[in-house]
């Protein structure tokens, strides 16, 4: 497998996060994992309840998770856990807003293997 995280367009840490589920055993798998392709991987699609999954282990592997929001001000790691378990507005906001940055991850580590495959 190519060293992607060599690649400047992760952030730092980025390879160690879930972004996807695993078809096998519905486990989350990291972009590091993701990379490898051994796993099958679930569709998701529009499954809240797999996003949600994916979301508060993001959250729970980043010990300084931070978000600002106009509304909600400054949210940390256990008030989003918070949050996105009471399905509050605010919770379904963050799983949104995670689920939007995996998609770009994702895109954006689709494109690196293919440039690496010459295609």
């Amino acid at each position: 497998m190519p060293d992607y995280e060599n690649e400047a367009l992760f952030r730092q840490g980025e390879f160690d996060l879930p972004v996807a589920v695993s078809d096998r055993d519905g486990s989350v798998l990291t972009l590091r994992e993701y990379l490898q392709g051994d796993t099958p991987i679930r569709s998701l699609s529009d499954d809240w309840e797999q996003w949600k999954e994916i979301a508060l282990e993001r959250i729970r592997r980043e010990p300084d998770f931070r978000l600002a929001s106009i509304n909600a001000g400054i949210i940390d790691g256990d008030r989003a856990i918070r949050e996105i378990e009471a399905r509050s507005p605010v919770g379904m906001a963050i799983v949104e807003i995670i689920r939007n940055l995996i998609k770009d991850v994702l895109s954006e580590a689709d494109r690196l293997q293919r440039r690496n495959r010459g295609n």
